[in-house]
């Protein structure tokens, strides 16, 4: 199949995900439109996540621009981003469906968890185009787990590794 176009590609892949019964995010009808904020914006989006001292329900998330060594420009555009989570009680680092979506000029989202006592975490497997920076308190709730179940070593120590 030849495509003429970026956007007669994801027309495709929009036609294939709706027939596979793949939802969109509310208010979006193309996967051009998610893709426009990747192939257009310059750098990437690193994924901020921390939790609020006394509230045990909820984890914070906010989205910033990488650019690498082009970081003098300032830029208010962001992008879609597909949030997925793997938490203590449902460790499924195989997920791709979205806890939640981000959307471009959405500064900030927030994430209702059963318990912030036990670790979490965002963009299990590494699949979305994202990098993600937790808080200090949620880093330690990795590395307690690292430290007291060697098991989970393998799946939660490789997501710790391959953030920045």
């Amino acid at each position: 199949m030849l495509f003429r176009s970026q956007a007669d590609f994801f027309t495709y892949i929009t036609e294939q995900a709706l027939a596979d019964g793949i939802p969109l995010p509310d208010g979006v009808n193309t996967v051009n439109e998610i893709m426009y904020t990747y192939t257009y914006n310059r750098g990437l989006p690193i994924l901020y996540v921390y939790n609020v001292t006394g509230d045990s329900t909820q984890v914070h998330i906010s989205q910033r621009h990488y650019r690498g060594t082009d970081s003098t420009q300032e830029d208010s555009s962001g992008w879609f981003i597909p949030v997925t989570v793997a938490t203590q009680d449902r460790p499924d680092f195989e997920t791709t469906t979205p806890a939640l979506w981000m959307r471009p000029l959405q500064e900030e989202a927030t994430l209702q968890v059963d318990d912030l006592n036990k670790w979490l975490i965002i963009n299990p497997g590494g699949r979305g185009y994202y990098r993600v920076v937790y808080n200090a308190y949620l880093t330690q709730l990795i590395q307690n787990q690292l430290d007291t179940d060697r098991s989970e070593e393998r799946r939660v120590g490789k997501e710790c590794r391959s953030r920045w």
